[in-house]
């Protein structure tokens, strides 16, 4: 009996306790909004997430100023800046001295108290020492011995040219060939710049890949022992495919020209012949290979100088880079008999093609699907043969002659100047690009040569820039003969 007692009470302050629980909430509270703390830096950015970048042997000032959500006047906070681990300043102010940290990536973060809360902001941002110039241009250059240098100018501070031919006791090749940046970009469109190759024809290393800025060689391609086929490593072109290329192995994938066979870059090794039971024996010269992003791996084209003929070649199992059969039946021989390779590119679509056959001028489409060629009829154009590192974009090519950059319809072959550089005796151009990627070009790099100058050096660079349409720099007898070059931005 005493024990039903018990449970009927026991119930009986469950009852309670959850209508207590379920009855209106007056709301009689006071609720104060958190005073958050706001830091920005002395350019106005908020310093969470950004990267700065120093070239080692300068110094950076960081500024940290402070707001709050609640706009108040006055605020007592303390500072506290780590890089890597250490405390290593309690003021509002950062100086950072690059000489202090080697080459490379350095964690920071910075918190800031606020006294009279007690609620500590902590931001985090990088250091990047670099011994490359960052955002700028790369000139791969030769001197009258076939020697190379990688010259380098900051787009930012203007300091003077940085010139390196040496990366960590490894000695650039001779006959420089061309140059490729690897770049990816982040969630907010970023441009975030990883790797440099460069290429030349000679030399015990003639492929190096540099950390774009540290300069410290992430791999090197061995003349005897980088094809695994067994051939000597002594290219003639190469050209670096940011869609295959894996960012996080610090490599580039992509493709080389080796005694007019072309070759597969594929995670830090240099395949053998990609179509090694060619019946025609395919030679596609020094440069007369076209790729394109949306098809490589699976077909390939050229012009066939052994041959005479537009090449096209497939892999039916789909073995990714290397081929086992050609279509060649469309195309006449005898239609492309004393031709000369000028310029290709390639699309989802199409591959378009321009020869010369003395001054004449010939434009041919081969369409992805049917293999249907069409061949438009001759023009007379002198300004197109030799032009310098013809460019493909929006249905224009571009191209350098002399002292101009020109622009030739791919409809039509009409011929218009794009930029003419001053008459300042500087020599003609002799290798020119867009800035990195070429869909979003603001500036044009130029470089000239005068090999009768007087001067040590030779070579002269202009940065024209678009959006202007004035010359940004120019800069006369500062480099020796350039062979390619990129822009960084």
């Amino acid at each position: 009996m005493n024990s039903k007692k018990y449970y009927i009470a026991l119930n009986y302050m469950f009852l309670i306790l959850i209508l207590g629980a379920c009855s209106k909430d007056k709301g009689n509270y006071n609720y104060h909004e958190i005073n958050r703390i706001i830091t920005k830096d002395q350019d106005g950015s908020p310093i969470d997430g950004k990267e700065y970048l120093i070239r080692q042997g300068n110094s950076k000032l960081l500024v940290c100023s402070v707001s709050n959500t609640l706009n108040q006047a006055k605020q007592r906070v303390d500072f506290t800046w780590i890089i890597n681990g250490d405390t290593v300043s309690h003021t509002d102010k950062l100086l950072i001295a690059a000489h202090a940290y080697p080459a490379g990536r350095h964690t920071g973060k910075l918190l800031v108290k606020d006294l009279q809360t007690s609620i500590t902001t902590s931001d985090a941002f990088t250091i990047v020492v670099i011994k490359s110039v960052g955002l700028g241009s790369y000139i791969l250059t030769e001197n009258n011995l076939g020697e190379s240098t990688l010259v380098m100018r900051s787009l930012l501070d203007r300091d003077s040219f940085l010139y390196q031919k040496n990366f960590e006791n490894i000695t650039l090749g001779k006959k420089p060939v061309n140059i490729d940046i690897s770049y990816a970009l982040d969630n907010n469109g970023t441009r975030k710049y990883k790797c440099i190759l460069i290429t030349t024809s000679e030399g015990d290393y003639p492929m190096m890949i540099l950390d774009f800025f540290s300069l410290r060689p992430n791999y090197t391609y061995s003349a005897t022992k980088a094809v695994i086929s067994g051939e000597t490593l002594r290219p003639t072109f190469s050209v670096a495919n940011n869609a295959w290329t894996d960012f996080n192995q610090h490599i580039f994938d992509g493709l080389v020209l080796i005694n007019g066979k072309c070759h597969n870059i594929l995670a830090g090794l240099i395949s053998g012949d990609v179509f090694p039971n060619d019946t025609l024996n395919y030679h596609f010269g020094n440069t007369a290979l076209v790729t394109s992003s949306p098809i490589n791996g699976y077909r390939l084209a050229g012009f066939d100088y052994r041959n005479q003929a537009f090449r096209i070649f497939f892999n039916s199992n789909l073995n990714y880079g290397l081929f086992n059969y050609s279509v060649d039946f469309p195309f006449n021989t005898k239609e492309l008999k004393n031709h000369h390779f000028i310029a290709g590119s390639a699309s989802n679509i199409f591959w378009v093609f321009i020869t010369h056959s003395d001054n004449e001028i010939f434009r041919h489409l081969i369409y992805l699907n049917s293999y249907q060629l069409i061949t438009s009829a001759p023009k007379t154009i002198p300004e197109v043969v030799d032009g310098i590192n013809f460019t493909f974009i929006n249905n224009y090519w571009y191209f350098a002659k002399g002292r101009v950059i020109y622009r030739l319809s791919s409809q039509d072959l009409s011929l218009t100047p794009f930029i003419t550089l001053p008459a300042d005796h500087s020599g003609d151009i002799v290798a020119w690009d867009f800035n990195l990627p070429s869909d979003a070009t603001t500036k044009v790099g130029i470089a000239t040569f005068a090999p009768q100058a007087s001067a040590i050096h030779k070579g002269s660079y202009y940065l024209y820039d678009l959006t202007t349409n004035k010359f940004e720099q120019k800069l006369l007898g500062v480099i020796d003969k350039a062979v390619d070059l990129a822009i960084c931005l």
